[in-house]
């Protein structure tokens, strides 16, 4: 796997057969930076959310990539 979050979360959804359109960000630019939200969706009808913040778009994403992956492999989610 690459050392990007974002990019090993996509490279992990197409490990287990899934397109890297099951992940999908909303980030928008604050006052004090970006704000991120990565939501991944299973055919199983799980749903897991990761947040994260960072200076630039790209830095916020990586970050709620890193938050999501963590969700996943402890088990924590919503839905």
């Amino acid at each position: 796997m690459t050392k990007n979050a974002k990019n090993q979360l996509h490279e992990f959804l197409q490990a287990l057969g899934y397109e890297t359109t099951q992940a999908t960000f909303q980030t928008e630019n604050l006052a004090s930076g970006w704000e991120s939200t990565v939501t991944v969706r299973f055919f199983c009808n799980r749903v897991v959310q990761g947040t994260g913040q960072g200076q630039r778009k790209t830095e916020a994403e990586i970050a709620a990539s890193q938050n999501v992956i963590h969700r996943i492999y402890s088990g924590s989610h919503s839905h």
